[in-house]
């Protein structure tokens, strides 16, 4: 008999209004574990529905650490034809 496993990733984005700066990617799959937080270089493609690889590598690591979740934060914010510009 098959046995069937089911999972949800909550996912919450903060964007500037003009949506050219992100500021936080919130993620969460198992609320009662540690939530870590991971501070990268520059925002990716990533959004709420959309993941990239560095997101779901950060992911995988974190739950097989143990963690529930995270908040992936930058050093800069804003996109600039998909490249960062600080400043």
């Amino acid at each position: 008999m098959p046995i069937t496993e089911k999972a949800t990733i909550r996912s919450k984005c903060t964007f500037s209004k003009d949506r050219k700066h992100k500021f936080l990617l919130t993620l969460e799959w198992e609320e009662k574990k540690p939530k870590a937080v991971v501070i990268m270089t520059s925002p990716a493609e990533a959004n709420c529905i959309v993941t990239d690889l560095t997101t779901s590598l950060v992911i995988k690591n974190l739950h097989s650490l143990g963690y529930g979740g995270c908040d992936l934060v930058n050093l800069g914010s804003k996109f600039h034809y998909n490249k960062l510009i600080v400043g």
